[in-house]
């Protein structure tokens, strides 16, 4: 029998979607010192503006995990855009910090489950022995989402952050529109999206006794944590202490984000040549630990900021593309991935959710020079679950 040929089209289009849900993510970020000002908020309540749309995933990942193997993914995919985007144009017209943060975390309900369809739609129109490469791809929407809105940093300064939240929405949900003509063409792979006659807590039960699942998730979590309060802040931290415009400021965060891209990219194509997963998380754990003493400190200048943070978000970049190429040879059944990704979304939404607070509550305490004491814990934290993934066992082997 023929296999089945990827997609790479459709594939293409399905990512757009995801880098699309990731510009709701890089907008708060470049637009912080724009929103503080507008609104008159401390960095602490700002900081959370860049978290607030993960509240629903770090609270509900795995129940709507478990809800996307019985509904259909197409339609979560298309209804998540289109609520993404209704929020995004309520945001625009918020009038305090409040209104704002309610209208981040309603973004919230549409992003989680879209970005939770989304890999089962992807591996329906992908052949098996393209699996690796097609998740190391969609991994990259994050970085590759927020490259392209950090860029626009020059039309945020000059427009401001109410027409960036106004042209997000509508943008969104114009994609929705696209996501229902490309959707229905999706071919379903056999096992993929077929619902398990088993009751949801015994579905979710049999991703969870696993250690595989686990370890990637809380691996995920941490790696987020890091990710998105480095890169969530860093413009903060260029104009704040560093004394950047926000056009310069977006473009070195950029080009972090971008080294990312090419992180999570790679994690396909090492994950094919044989480097062990946990070798690489191992890597990655370290150098976010040992480059946080060099991004932080008060002497460092802005080109050595931004290259520390280069190697660093650049290298971790593989941790996503290993968590996401893994995924389904820890997965007990085909028909139950959404469940192991909504443990994997759960989780890492949490390290969304705090990671940004955390660091903003932190720098306002104590400064940005004691920053490194979080990242070398998460550091630590990290390297042991990297060696907790060399002892799990992949479903093929159990």
């Amino acid at each position: 029998m023929t296999e089945t040929r990827t997609r790479w089209p459709v594939v293409f289009a399905l990512v757009g979607a995801g880098v699309i849900c990731a510009f709701q993510v890089g907008k708060a970020a470049i637009a912080v010192p724009l929103v503080r000002h507008d609104l008159n908020l401390s960095l602490s309540f700002a900081s959370w503006l860049v978290s607030a749309y993960a509240a629903l995933g770090a609270l509900a990942g795995l129940a709507i995990g478990i809800g996307v193997t019985r509904v259909s993914p197409r339609a979560v995919a298309i209804g998540g855009m289109a609520l993404l985007g209704v929020a995004s144009c309520l945001g625009a017209a918020a009038t305090s910090g409040e209104m704002l943060l309610v209208t981040r975390v309603i973004e919230g309900f549409g992003f989680i489950p879209a970005v939770i369809a989304m890999p089962s739609l992807i591996r329906a129109v992908s052949s098996p022995r393209d699996d690796d490469m097609v998740m190391s791809v969609w991994s990259s929407y994050v970085p590759i989402g927020m490259v392209m809105i950090m860029l626009a940093g020059p039309w945020v300064a000059a427009g401001g952050w109410r027409l960036l939240w106004l042209g997000n929405g509508v943008l969104a949900i114009l994609y929705a529109g696209v996501l229902a003509l490309v959707a229905p063409t999706v071919a379903v792979r056999s096992g993929v999206q077929s619902a398990p006659r088993r009751s949801a807590l015994d579905n979710a039960r049999d991703v969870l006794r696993l250690r595989g699942p686990v370890v990637l998730a809380l691996s995920f979590c941490l790696y987020t944590v890091h990710y998105h309060a480095l890169v969530g802040l860093m413009p903060t931290l260029m104009i704040d202490r560093l004394g950047l415009s926000i056009t310069t400021a977006g473009a070195l965060v950029a080009l972090t984000i971008f080294f990312n891209a090419i992180g999570n990219l790679s994690a396909g194509w090492l994950n094919r040549v044989g480097v062990p997963p946990w070798m690489l998380l191992a890597i990655s754990f370290v150098l976010m630990a040992t480059m946080s003493l060099g991004i932080f400190s008060p002497y460092a200048p802005a080109a050595l900021v931004a290259a520390l943070a280069c190697v660093s978000v650049g290298f971790s970049g593989v941790v996503p593309g290993s968590v996401f190429v893994c995924a389904p040879s820890y997965t007990p059944r085909p028909e139950l991935l959404s469940v192991t990704l909504g443990v994997i979304v759960q989780a890492s939404t949490i390290g969304q959710f705090l990671g940004p607070a955390a660091l903003g509550a932190w720098a306002d305490n104590f400064g940005w020079s004691s920053a490194p004491i979080l990242f070398v814990t998460l550091g630590v934290m990290g390297l042991a679950l990297s060696f907790a993934l060399r002892g799990a066992k992949t479903v093929a082997q159990q």
